[in-house]
């Protein structure tokens, strides 16, 4: 594979991960089946984001991302992010190429 090839098979894997992080920025309340993995008070709840870190590693296309719990934000190291703080979020972080780098609340 030559070197062009490689530059737009990674900006096609660029724009399709952009798509899936956007949608991971839809803020919704913790559906009742995902109580069980929150921490704290109703009204204070905090992610369970040391549940999740086995996803580091992995590629973001690798994991069910219907399945995490919400509020969820998947986003790019490079992204621009709101600097809003929400306990109950849990954020997935990954790299250029995709993969997991980070999972935190927040």
């Amino acid at each position: 594979m030559r070197h062009g090839e490689k530059t737009v098979i990674r900006k096609n894997v660029l724009a399709m991960l952009s798509g899936v992080l956007l949608g991971g920025c839809v803020v919704t309340d913790v559906p009742e089946e995902h109580m069980d993995m929150m921490v704290g008070k109703p009204k204070t709840r905090v992610c369970a984001a040391t549940q999740y870190r086995q996803m580091i590693g992995r590629s973001i296309t690798d994991i069910e991302v219907t399945e995490l719990p919400r509020p969820l934000r998947i986003y790019s190291m490079n992204s621009l992010i709101t600097q809003d703080y929400r306990v109950e979020r849990l954020n997935i972080v990954v790299n250029t190429d995709g993969q997991v780098v980070n999972v935190r609340c927040g």
